[in-house]
This record gives structure tokens, sequence and C-alpha cells, in this order.
């Protein structure tokens, strides 16, 4: 879903070819992990206009299923027995320590004036390590294990919080529930049960019950930081011209952004032009 919060707030500079925003500026908040990506243009489910203003709070919240936030919680919990169990293996013993978003208060690196964001979980010794987890379906395995294109902007998020968190080294773990944990999952929950160790429990589900691939990929902290401050440069330009040109919205959202502008300024709306290209654009 793509609501503005305010249907009102919205005007066209035809110059720019920008949707302008009264109130893009008013308390812009940092980059994340999530964001990261989308700001780049690399996600392929958010358009970079959509990231800028959902960053703005200037979006009406998206309703999320609860079970991915389940399976999600889940995961990471299976991962975190996982790895220990890996190290223990290697006659190894793992320092290790799982996050949680509220624990957190959302945000890990609050002294970090630009950036943000919440590790799921982070590896002390024996060689410090950003752990990025992520529950995916069973079917999921042959695009991202055996055709090894697991989606792009899942890594970036990963290797962002990596660079945060100084370290080199971020192991991507992916979780694949089969058609049957999911649905004993779902099922759990619409019996009422929200508690994870419960759910957990009730399933006797076990690290060793699902499959768990881990993929190591190194962090090299000069691109990061070009990337990073690439993205916060272009973030901010947006913010300070209160406008996002209509290239970096899909189509979607860009029919949506004009019968809003229709309602309120109905002779600006008239002259929008929706198939300007990058190159139309003035920097």
């Amino acid at each position: 879903m793509f609501k503005l919060k305010n249907e009102s707030c919205l005007g066209y500079d035809e110059l720019t070819h920008s949707f302008v925003f009264d109130g893009l500026d008013n308390k812009p908040k940092k980059l994340t992990s999530r964001a990261f990506p989308i700001i780049l243009g690399k996600s392929k489910w958010d358009s970079i206009g959509k990231g800028v203003l959902d960053r703005c709070g200037m979006l009406v919240k998206e309703e999320i299923d609860p079970y991915y936030m389940v399976r999600g919680e889940i995961g990471e919990l299976l991962v975190y027995d996982h790895i220990h169990a890996m190290y223990k293996r290697a006659n190894q013993q793992a320092v290790m320590k799982r996050f949680t978003p509220a624990l957190e208060n959302y945000d890990m690196f609050s002294s970090n004036p630009k950036f943000g964001g919440v590790v799921d979980i982070g590896i002390s010794k024996p060689q410090r390590a950003v752990v990025e987890v992520k529950s995916k379906s069973e079917k999921d395995i042959q695009w991202i294990i055996e055709k090894n294109q697991p989606p792009i902007e899942e890594v970036m998020q990963g290797k962002f919080l990596a660079r945060l968190s100084k370290t080199d080294r971020l192991l991507m773990a992916y979780v694949f529930f089969t058609p049957k944990q999911e649905t004993d999952i779902k099922n759990m929950m619409n019996a009422g049960e929200t508690d994870i160790t419960q759910i957990m429990d009730g399933l006797s589900l076990k690290h060793t019950d699902v499959r768990i691939e881990i993929v190591k990929h190194n962090v090299y902290a000069e691109e990061m930081d070009e990337d990073m401050e690439f993205a916060y440069k272009a973030y901010m330009r947006k913010i300070e011209s209160k406008s996002v040109a209509s290239v970096f919205f899909n189509p979607e959202e860009v029919a949506y952004l004009i019968r809003v502008l229709e309602k309120t300024k109905p002779s600006s709306a008239k002259k929008i032009n929706v198939t300007v290209s990058e190159d139309d654009l003035p920097f």
C-alpha cells in the first residue's frame, strides 16, 4: 500500500519534473539498513521515492502479516543455536549476542547521526562478525543457494550493519522452512499462541530440523563508506528540496500522486509529464 498521511500536502515542479511535499524536511529519520538499498535503487520491492517518504514519516504504515515477524524471530533463535553448534564442532567457543529492535530502541547506533539499525546477531569471538538472518520458504533454496542469486538488497542490509559495527565479516544466515513447518506455525498462531518460545516448544522445533545455510561475505570499509555517504547525500538532497523526481516512483505510485494532485491542485496536475526519463533531470 502506498498512501500519503496528508494527501493535501502535494505540489508539482514542472522544471525538475518533481513532486513537492510540504513537510518532507520535518524531522527526517536516519538511514537504516532497510532504507539503504532502497535509496540506492537496489530494491525490487520499494521505489526510491517510497523509501524517502517512508523515512520522513509521510506514508500510512503498511500492515505486515504477523506470521512473517514470528517466522523471522524463530529463524534468529534457530541460527543462534546453529552457529553455537557449528563452532563447537570446530572445538571453538563462540561468544555471541542476539539483539532485538524493541530492546535496542530500534537503533543500536544512536551515537551515529546519519545511520542506524539493529544487528540480528553479533559474534565477538573467535572472530568479530555480524550475522544477518533471513527466514525463507523451502522453495527459495533454488534461487538463493543453488543458483546463488540471493536478494541483493538483503546482502546490502547485512553489509551496512557490519560496517556500522566496524567489522569486515558478514555472515548471511538463511533459514529454510518446509511447507509443513510453515503451516504448523500458522496453525499455532491461529490458535492464539503468540509466544515464540511456546511455539517452538509446541512444535519441538530445533535448529537441526530446518535447513540453515551460512554464506560469508567480506565487507570492504572504503567501498561501503562511499556507498553509504552517496545514499545519505541523495536522501538529504530530496529532503532539502522538499521534492522527489517522478522517475523515482513506480508507475502505480505516480498514478496515485497524480490523483491526489488533481484533487488539490487541478491546474498543475494536467501539466505532469509521467514519462519523464532520468535524462530530463537537471543534475
